[in-house]
C-alpha cells in the first residue's frame, strides 16, 4: 500500500460519515431531541471529523505519488486541495462544535433543545457539502469520465511525452 491508496481509504470517511451524522441529526430533529440519537449522531461527527483530518495529513504524501503519473494535471491537483483544506476547516469546527454540545447538553435532563440541534445540523450541512465537494475534485484527478470539458486537457507532462 502507498500513500496515494491510504489516502483513497481514508478520504471517504468523512465524506460518508458525515452524510451518516447529518441523517442521525434530521432523526433526531424528527424524534423531538432524543438523546440517544443525539450521541449517536454527535459520535457519527467526531469519528468522521477525525476521518477528514487523515485525509487531509495523508493528502501531500498522496500528491508525491501521483503528480508525475501521465495525465494528472498540477491544476487538478491545487483545485482538490484547496477544497480539502476547507472541508477539513469546516470538518473541524463542526466536530469542536459537537464535543461542546455534547458536554453543555447531556448534563441537563430531557430532550435535547432545537437550537443546538439546529446549530449542529446546519454545521453538518455545510461539512457534508464540502466534503462532498472535495471528494469530487479529487476524483478528477484521475477519472477523466467525471471531468467537465475544460478538465479534459492533457497535462502540461502528458503534452511533453507526444
Amino acid at each position: 500500500m502507498n500513500a496515494a491508496h491510504l489516502h483513497l481509504l481514508v478520504n471517504h470517511l468523512p465524506i460518508v460519515g458525515f452524510a451518516l451524522g447529518l441523517i442521525l441529526l434530521a432523526a433526531t430533529l424528527l424524534r423531538r431531541g432524543d438523546r440517544g440519537m443525539f450521541v449517536a449522531a454527535a459520535l457519527v461527527v467526531v469519528i468522521s471529523g477525525a476521518g477528514g483530518l487523515a485525509a487531509q495529513f495523508t493528502g501531500e504524501p498522496a500528491e508525491e505519488v501521483v503528480e508525475h503519473l501521465p495525465g494528472v494535471s498540477e491544476e487538478l491537483i491545487e483545485s482538490h486541495e484547496k477544497a480539502g483544506l476547507i472541508a477539513t476547516i469546516l470538518a473541524s469546527i463542526t466536530t469542536l462544535v459537537a464535543i461542546v454540545l455534547s458536554f453543555v447538553t447531556l448534563r441537563k435532563e430531557g430532550r435535547i433543545g432545537v437550537i443546538p440541534l439546529s446549530v449542529l445540523f446546519v454545521a453538518t450541512l455545510a461539512t457534508c457539502g464540502a466534503m462532498a465537494w472535495a471528494g469530487s475534485t479529487g476524483g478528477k484527478i484521475r477519472h477523466t469520465e467525471i471531468r467537465d470539458s475544460t478538465s479534459n486537457a492533457p497535462s502540461s507532462g502528458e503534452r511533453d511525452n507526444d
